[in-house]
This record gives C-alpha cells, sequence and structure tokens, in this order.
C-alpha cells in the first residue's frame, strides 16, 4: 500500500489541514516531483476527504485492527433528509407538470419554503461536520477514528443528497 501522506511529504495524521494539503500538492506538481502526476492526484482526493483520509491512516498505522463498528447511522436525520429530497422532487414534478404561467407561480411560496428548508438542512449538516473535524483533531485510538470515518461518509452522502436538491430547485423550478 503506497503511503499517500509520504506521497505530499506531510505528516501521518487522522487530522490534517485542507489548506496544507493543497498548497503540498500544488507545489509538487509545479516542481515535477518524482512522483507521478496521477499518484499526486490520487493523494490529494484521499487526503482531503476525511473519510478516506482516517481509513487510510487506520490502514498504516493499525494495519492489524479489524473495525467493531457498525456504519454511523443517524437515522432520524437519515429520514429528514430523505422526506425533504422526496418533497422537493415532488414540487419538481408539480411545477413542470403546470403549463399556465399564473398556476406555476402560485406555487412559488412552497417553493421559497423548500428551498429555505433545504438551506437549514445544508447548514447543520456543515456544523455537523465541523463538529466531527473538531472531534477528529484530539487524538483517539482506531475504534474512534473508525467510527469518525463512518460519521463523516454519512454526512458527506447527506450532503451531497441536499446539494442535489438545491440544484434541482434551482434548475428544475426556475
Amino acid at each position: 500500500m503506497t503511503d499517500l501522506f509520504a506521497v505530499l511529504d506531510l505528516n501521518r495524521s487522522a487530522w490534517l489541514d485542507a489548506a496544507d494539503i493543497k498548497e503540498r500538492h500544488h507545489a509538487l506538481m509545479a516542481t515535477g516531483s518524482t512522483s507521478t502526476a496521477t499518484l499526486l492526484n490520487e493523494a490529494r482526493r484521499t487526503l482531503q476527504n476525511p473519510a478516506l483520509r482516517i481509513r487510510h491512516f487506520l490502514a498504516l498505522e493499525y494495519p492489524d485492527f479489524a473495525p467493531t463498528s457498525r456504519p454511523h447511522q443517524d437515522w432520524e436525520f437519515f429520514l429528514k433528509v430523505g422526506q425533504a429530497t422526496r418533497d422537493t422532487s415532488e414540487l419538481a414534478a408539480k411545477k413542470s407538470s403546470l403549463s399556465h404561467p399564473l398556476a406555476r407561480a402560485a406555487l412559488q411560496k412552497e417553493i421559497l419554503a423548500k428551498n429555505e428548508s433545504l438551506r437549514l438542512l445544508k447548514a447543520e449538516i456543515k456544523n455537523r461536520l465541523a463538529d466531527c473535524e473538531n472531534r477528529l483533531r484530539i487524538s483517539a485510538g482506531p475504534e474512534i477514528l473508525t467510527a469518525l470515518a463512518e460519521e463523516f461518509a454519512f454526512l458527506q452522502k447527506n450532503e451531497n443528497s441536499v446539494r442535489e436538491a438545491l440544484l434541482a430547485l434551482d434548475q428544475g423550478l426556475a
């Protein structure tokens, strides 16, 4: 297994500053590092994503560690995001089925309310990700790091769902 921390000449740590990763990547790309551009890009992609970085760190630091934790599941939050994205899809379908401009305009209040609820959900996810970053800065054992990696992956997946719903709202409902 290639040590992607070494590829970018970074200290091996579960927490890294995203700006340091980007800066180091650009410096090595500009100087024509002995590492290939593909390897440098893979290192940046992996180390910038907290879930992937933690998993890579665990594989290097604790090769014999077998995770015992289950994937992070906050069912209440998962259902909240799922309902919001389904509601957005239904609203988009409803608006696209209307041909008269006045009928479409009548949905504007509902569209604005849905947009606001999605933005609040996006802010909640951002706060949860920031909390994970703060917990990651504290030295932790492999069990805690594994749980954090799963939580990051869970939040990133939900963040993508909300982002796609916002895009659908902006594009399909304009």
